[in-house]
């Protein structure tokens, strides 16, 4: 059924049943995920702080703000923990929290699906919660609570600063706080609808926005945008001059600005002198296509980069930090974010156009099961699991089962 053909009432009814899918997609890969938590934090670390440019605190104040961000994420911390004290910071978090500055993020739901919700709440409290249930929300709550503390620990520092070096009121600091990076309960008459079918739609309009806006009004936010260029370029200075190389004598870092340029499109890159080594970070989200245009602009510069395929990168960059929609292929765009991993393996391309799993030879008239093909990066225990599904199925090392999978799907379906 086409979804142009479909009126409002049905579309509605769509949405209900694809939401529950794609908030799942949304809590596994923030809320759920341990790993989220500290690169959300850099990420919002440097969002904020270009942000308070704009709300009037000197680069001095804003050095403090963040040196005062570790206190801030221990006393919401123990808040959450119900361990809270009556020390100065954990005063100012229950402040900070009752004037509604704490950001939370619960999906977007209907007040039917709310009251549903409450309805299962008020079963369970009178029947009591089997014990599999009890652990799976003691585990989900504490992973919850750490990713809170440091989502909100930017907020709250800025918000104490507001207060004390601003003498703004409450419910104005944490206004301010909450509009920092991205406000997850903030949204327009159609974002419940769009998140349904695009996961990240929301937060993605309104960094698209807060960047833009803020770049608008401020001097400082765009002298901070010139910062990121510039970083960008010195980015691909200091890589070019320290960069190892290998044994036909051609730069690791060129290497990797021609073989795999995404790695340097959302994380700062900076090759360990002499070595085939880097370390790297996360760049803040939006903020990266300026890094990225200052990188492409110095490779072109410098020789390194082709004039037409530096542009278009910079563009294509620029084009995905900025779409509330999503990144990749047009097809991964427009398609909603539950079929992309489907629509990744049928093209058999990932987010940087890489093949997901190797191709078979067309010339091989009796390939060996799919399962016993894989790339040599991947993970044994994927391997495992295809040649196990493969052989409970009636398959073997020469004969495919009847449900026959590349490790390699398996692996980009886990990842």
């Amino acid at each position: 059924i086409s979804l142009r053909k479909m009126g409002m009432a049905e579309l509605g009814t769509l949405s209900k049943i694809v939401r529950p899918l794609t908030v799942w997609q949304s809590i596994v890969n923030t809320r759920a995920n341990p790993a989220f938590t500290p690169i959300n934090i850099i990420r919002d670390i440097q969002t904020g702080t270009t942000h308070l440019l704009d709300e009037g605190f000197s680069v001095k104040q804003i050095a403090t703000i963040t040196k005062n961000i570790p206190q801030a994420m221990g006393a919401l911390w123990r808040i959450s923990r119900k361990k809270g004290n009556d020390g100065v910071w954990d005063k100012v978090a229950r402040e900070y929290i009752e004037a509604g500055g704490k950001i939370t993020f619960h999906g977007y739901a209907t007040l039917e699906e709310n009251l549903h919700k409450l309805q299962k709440q008020m079963i369970e409290a009178a029947n009591g919660v089997k014990p599999w249930k009890a652990v799976y929300r003691a585990v989900t709550k504490f992973i919850g609570d750490l990713n809170d503390a440091g989502e909100n620990g930017i907020r709250l520092a800025s918000y104490a600063a507001a207060r004390n070096i601003q003498g703004r009121t409450a419910k104005e600091a944490a206004f301010m706080a909450r509009d920092l990076t991205v406000d997850f309960k903030k949204h327009g008459e159609l974002g419940p609808a769009m998140n349904s079918w695009f996961v990240f739609f929301n937060a993605a309009a309104q960094g698209a926005y807060n960047v833009g806006s803020r770049a608008v009004r401020s001097k400082a936010v765009r002298a901070a945008i010139a910062t990121f260029i510039f970083g960008g370029i010195m980015q691909h200075v200091w890589n070019m001059l320290f960069s190892g190389t290998d044994d036909d004598g051609e730069s690791y870092y060129e290497k990797m600005l021609k073989n795999e340029p995404y790695k340097l499109e959302r994380q700062y890159v900076f090759f360990i002198p002499g070595t085939e080594k880097y370390v790297s970070f996360p760049m803040a989200y939006g903020y990266n296509a300026f890094h990225h245009l200052g990188l492409q602009g110095a490779a072109i510069a410098s020789g390194t980069q082709d004039p037409l395929t530096g542009f278009l990168s910079a563009i294509r960059v620029a084009f995905d930090a900025f779409n509330p929609i999503g990144s990749g292929s047009m097809a991964s765009m427009i398609s909603p974010t539950i079929s992309d991993p489907a629509m990744d393996i049928m093209r058999n391309e990932n987010f940087a156009g890489a093949p997901i799993y190797p191709e078979g030879n067309p010339f091989d008239k009796s390939p060996a099961p799919e399962s016993s093909q894989a790339f040599s990066t991947t993970h044994p225990a994927f391997r495992k699991v295809a040649e196990l599904i493969n052989w409970t199925t009636g398959g073997d090392e020469v004969v495919p089962g009847a449900v026959d999978i590349h490790p390699d799907t398996l692996e980009h379906l886990w990842g």
